[in-house]
């Protein structure tokens, strides 16, 4: 009987056509429409206190590649690279210390680089984007909570996101105990940008 059966198994496996033998691979994604980034109307501002005080800045220059689709998100990705010696805060003594090794350290360290890895949406025209952010050299998983607005071809999308600077290894031996500087830094993002054709 156990012959007979092993016999069968035998038959029918070498009876399968080869391709029904080897790993399927996954089905294939289409890639979302590209966007491209109107950087006069956009902008990646940041934001904390210093010494008690208020203090904002913006990153001057910054390159994005964009696909999006709220009816495909599985093809829907963003990578976002930062100039950091772009930083200005038009405060002569901060500008003076950002570029410095213990800051942000362009010279070093000249990109930081946020990646997305998936995208989901949480409500209507409201999303979250499970990504990478690289600064200094140092790589962390973030989320990132974003709206978008499309109106025909025109899209806006708005984030922010709070960092803990001593995360980055920014101002970690100067200020450890954010003293002088907040740990938390405000990100803000404000993106217009066109389908592309």
């Amino acid at each position: 009987m156990k012959t007979a059966l092993f016999a069968a198994l035998t038959l029918a496996l070498f009876s399968l056509p080869a391709y029904a033998l080897m790993a399927q691979p996954e089905p294939s994604v289409a890639p979302a429409q590209l966007w491209t980034v109107d950087p006069a109307a956009s902008f990646i501002e940041f934001s904390g206190q210093h010494a008690g005080n208020d203090f904002k800045g913006t990153f001057k220059t910054w390159t994005a590649t964009i696909q999006f689709d709220p009816a495909n998100l599985l093809g829907s990705l963003a990578t976002v690279k930062i100039d950091t010696a772009s930083a200005s805060t038009g405060n002569a003594t901060y500008d003076g210390s950002l570029p410095s090794a213990e800051w942000l350290n362009p010279k070093a360290f000249p990109e930081a680089v946020f990646q997305t890895k998936s995208i989901r949406m949480k409500d209507a025209g409201s999303y979250e984007a499970d990504a990478t952010l690289s600064v200094k050299g140092v790589s962390k998983d973030i989320v990132l909570p974003f709206t978008v607005e499309i109106e025909g071809d025109t899209a806006t999308m708005k984030g922010t996101l709070t960092l803990d600077r001593l995360g980055f290894d920014i101002g970690k031996a100067a200020d450890p105990k954010g003293e002088w500087v907040t740990k938390d830094i405000i990100v803000t993002l404000n993106v217009k940008a066109t389908k592309a054709k």
